[in-house]
């Protein structure tokens, strides 16, 4: 062989070699990638992009033409699979065919738990025809489980009306009454609307006529907005149509839209603003204290000091030194009100000493003048034997006034202290306190957070310092 034929051969050996190369991949090894699905899976999904106008760049027809003649070399290339060649050849169409079976398998498994959440909705509405109430709320219970996901808003709307039908069945209102409005939020269908909301209507008049027999619990916090069945309803706020209100009554006066009210613990039908509600909760039971000292026969009740937030102010001390006010002990003497008026509603006037009553120079601040009239010092000229006075509220739960009233009638008292916090009328904990700040947040579409914040700083811890003198049994008739 000379040497011209040499190089043509070197020249057809590497042309052959080069052309196996980039026509098969394998010729020098390289694996094929596996199949990822199956035949029939991945033509459907290349038949859908067809209809879209969508094919491959290249097709195996055209790549093999260059290799055809050396197929004992080309190995497993004339065996692989569409999906494997594309993977290879057409990485941009593969990925496409890929993203149409993802799509496929979603839709399908959709299919699936819609057709589940039927067949369990259906025997939900069965045991409710039965009478089997609770027994249906369980397997309604079970249905939202599945609906995750599921943006069928029929079924979704379907299986809220039918929740709301069984509580109602069941009695409880609260939840039928957000059952419905879920209904109606899902629901896309005129005729179905006009009846869910002759159904919410129907357990919102029932809700607001049972509300006051729930538990105090359930009952805590209410707020009044102008459109309830617009409304996600909370779980730890009770929302009220303004129109449609229980037979509550409100501190404040007339209620006021989008505030939060918080129930009295021991009189039902009452309700006040949250923000306010230690301060007036405290200032019950200071009034009931008075009342109580004076029907035991006490000569003297003095307020001493007020604490604030753990802080310490010297009533005696302070009044008579032009003490500078802090904003803490101004806020609380601001909401505490002037308690020389009140005490005067519950004790008789000839008995009322007040020791720091305005003089005819005005305070020179407000919070100056609310701290003066703070500092109350009653004198009392007993003539009964100590007696229970009817009506009380707090006594039945306050274990130390019964104490003390034990104590009093056994001639063994003469003088007590009693301290009065807000800590004893605090009925949230913080953790409740910001479960209903982020409810609030969400509702009235601010801040969660700062919402939280405004709530929980409202709450403080206020204590005050009461010392009370009695006059002995034996002068008493």
């Amino acid at each position: 062989m000379n040497i011209i034929e040499k190089y043509i051969s070197m020249r057809l050996i590497v042309c052959v070699l080069f052309t196996l190369l980039f026509s098969t991949g394998h010729a020098i090894g390289i694996n094929l990638p596996g199949a990822k699905y199956t035949e029939q899976e991945y033509s459907n999904a290349v038949n859908i992009l067809a209809s879209q106008n969508i094919h491959r760049e290249h097709n195996r027809e055209k790549k093999i033409s260059l290799t055809c003649f050396f197929n004992w070399l080309a190995g497993d290339y004339f065996s692989m699979k569409d999906q494997q060649f594309d993977e290879i050849y057409n990485p941009i169409y593969f990925k496409q065919v890929q993203e149409v079976i993802r799509s496929r398998r979603r839709e399908y498994h959709q299919e699936q738990r819609v057709a589940k959440l039927n067949k369990i909705l259906s025997d939900c509405h069965a045991q409710y025809e039965a009478g089997a109430y609770t027994i249906a709320l369980d397997t309604c219970q079970t249905a939202k489980a599945e609906l995750g996901g599921i943006a069928d808003t029929k079924i979704t709307s379907a299986l809220y009306a039918l929740t709301g039908r069984i509580h109602e069945k069941l009695g409880d209102y609260l939840n039928a009454r957000k059952e419905y409005a879920k209904a109606i939020l899902n629901s896309q269908d005129s005729p179905a609307k006009i009846s869910l909301d002759r159904d919410f209507k129907r357990a919102d008049e029932a809700f607001a006529k049972t509300f006051l027999n729930e538990d105090y619990d359930k009952r805590k916090t209410i707020m009044l907005v102008d459109n309830v069945q617009r409304i996600d309803f909370p779980e730890h706020i009770n929302i009220f149509n303004a129109k449609t209100l229980p037979n509550i009554e409100f501190r404040d006066g007339r209620p006021v839209i989008n505030q939060l009210y918080v129930g009295h613990p021991h009189i039902t039908s009452q309700y006040v603003p949250l923000e306010d509600s230690q301060y007036e909760f405290l200032r019950d039971r200071i009034g009931e204290f008075f009342e109580l000292m004076q029907a035991l026969g006490a000569t003297k009740v003095d307020v001493k000091n007020i604490t604030i937030n753990k802080q310490e102010y010297g009533l005696e001390n302070n009044t008579k030194t032009g003490f500078h006010f802090s904003a803490d002990l101004s806020k609380a003497v601001r909401k505490l009100g002037i308690l020389s008026v009140f005490a005067a509603k519950v004790l008789p006037d000839e008995n009322m000493s007040v020791s720091a009553a305005k003089t005819k120079k005005e305070s020179s601040t407000i919070s100056e003048s609310a701290f003066h009239d703070l500092k109350i010092k009653q004198v009392f000229n007993p003539k009964k034997k100590p007696y229970l006075p009817k009506g009380l509220i707090w006594y039945t739960h306050e274990p130390s006034w019964q104490r003390l009233y034990r104590e009093r009638m056994q001639g063994n008292l003469l003088q007590h202290i009693e301290t009065l916090s807000t800590k004893n009328t605090k009925i949230m904990q913080n953790s409740e306190l910001a479960q209903i700040g982020g409810e609030l947040g969400r509702l009235l579409g601010g801040n969660h957070d700062k919402t939280t914040k405004q709530i929980t700083e409202a709450q403080e811890d206020v204590e005050l310092t009461i010392n009370v003198s009695f006059a002995p049994l034996d002068t008493l008739r």
